[in-house]
């Protein structure tokens, strides 16, 4: 395995402690953004060169005037040179990775979507692992942008018993995004083609912006991303149109009795009882989210939004929120409209184009590598291959720098031991591991 250890300036330095008293004007990146025409689909939007950079750096103490203070460290430190990402299954033959899964059903698989349409399934035990096609969906897939493809998975938290599993792709004519359901008859191997029901299709303007994640919840539901329909400041207005599902964070019941359709709307959705905004949104005001997680011990919803041109955004999910675009981009207003941040969620962290292009949502650590990480939301940057950790429950804001990969990151996920897996546009898989201390 190849070793790649962190650095941010200071390389394999102690972590410390963050601490903002406004969180708001800082320099953040873009995923997927409004050019369709990107080389990859995790690129930013062009830019006319500024750089926005503006984040503290990490060791930085902010007062409220800006005014740097003294560099601390404090008993909730995390120790940057134990930890490595290390490749690992250098042997698959694949590209384009947009999800990385293990339903947590006792069996060592890992389970590893394309863009192109396939989900292969390898035992992660192993170093050079046999991978096998669980699932080919090409024929199905759209990939004409590079924004498109199969774009996320999700397992049923009893998929050990029900063996159903659910794909979120971009499908052709019209374009339209899809969620459907499947069966796995082959034990991990081999699910079944012919089980497809579609379970939701949400028609697509353009090439970009399609969100993409799957996830169950804590509280067994099924929630969706989806970006604002695409093109350059969503020149349709989905994001702040709750009529529409496109720009949102969709919570729906596919595991419950199921009434009129394939699914059912929870009534504790914040629109469940409107008679005019669509029922499945749990949150709205996304351009782009490109990847959420759940703290399963808090039940807390950490969002990685892609920016446009100004700010990469990390948000905390409240029901029924509006997080803002595309009025505004982080917390600026990007319309000359006094107070229009009213009644928007301000992000929890910002970065902009001095320190990456695209954030990759990422996931919150709960294995015991890097006991210290334990309950920190770990994501990363598509462009510079930066992985940050973030905890903002102990009093105050914790961001840290981790360290970097030599990739373009798209995804991140975990195994059900709780360990951190990366995967990357050219096909690569890095681990994050701990270092042997001497």
């Amino acid at each position: 395995m190849s070793h790649i250890k962190c650095h941010s300036g200071n390389l394999l330095i102690p972590l410390v402690i963050v601490v903002f008293l406004t969180i708001g004007c800082s320099d953040t990146t873009t995923l997927l953004d409004g050019d369709i025409s990107a080389t990859s689909p995790y690129e930013s939007s062009t830019t006319d060169g500024d750089d926005r950079s503006s984040q503290p750096s990490v060791g930085t103490i902010y007062a409220t005037s800006g005014s740097s203070i003294e560099s601390t460290t404090t008993s909730e430190e995390v120790l940057a040179d134990l930890i490595s990402f290390d490749r690992v299954y250098p042997n698959l033959d694949i590209k384009k990775i947009t999800d990385i899964v293990d339903p947590s059903d006792g069996d060592s698989r890992l389970y590893i979507a394309t863009q192109s349409g396939i989900i292969y399934s390898v035992d992660r035990n192993q170093t050079l692992p046999e991978p096998s096609v669980f699932l080919n969906l090409k024929d199905l897939v759209l990939t004409q942008h590079n924004e498109e493809g199969l774009l996320g998975i999700a397992f049923d938290p009893d998929f050990r018993i029900t063996r159903e599993f659910y794909v979120y792709y971009i499908a052709p004519d019209p374009r339209r995004s899809v969620i459907a359901r499947y069966i796995d008859d082959g034990y991990g191997l081999h699910a079944d083609e012919s089980s497809a029901e579609i379970l939701l299709e949400i028609n697509q303007p353009f090439g970009n912006h399609n969100g993409g994640q799957l996830l169950f919840g804590p509280d067994g539901f099924l929630y969706i991303g989806l970006g604002d329909g695409g093109g350059a400041n969503d020149p349709n207005g989905h994001a702040q149109n709750r009529e529409t599902l496109l720009g949102s964070i969709l919570r729906i019941d596919v595991r419950g009795h199921i009434h009129d359709g394939p699914y059912d709307v929870p009534e504790t959705n914040p629109f469940f009882d409107s008679d005019r905004y669509k029922p499945e949104i749990w949150a709205y005001g996304f351009r782009n989210p490109w990847r959420f997680a759940f703290d399963t011990e808090s039940d807390k919803l950490w969002v990685s939004d892609v920016g446009q041109e100004l700010w990469e955004e990390v948000n905390k999910v409240v029901p029924g929120a509006n997080y803002g675009w595309n009025v505004t981009e982080g917390s600026e207003c990007l319309i000359n409209i006094p107070g229009c941040e009213t009644g928007k969620i301000t992000p929890v962290w910002t970065y902009g184009r001095g320190q990456g292009c695209s954030v990759i949502g990422g996931v919150v650590y709960t294995g015991s590598s890097v006991q210290n990480l334990n309950g920190m939301y770990l994501f990363g940057d598509y462009c510079t291959g930066t992985i940050w950790a973030l905890k903002d429950d102990i009093g105050y804001l914790f961001v840290a720098e981790l360290g970097q990969v030599d990739a373009n990151i798209t995804s991140f996920g975990s195994d059900e031991l709780g360990e951190v897996y990366i995967g990357t546009y050219g096909g690569e898989i890095y681990r994050l591991n701990a270092l042997p201390q001497n």
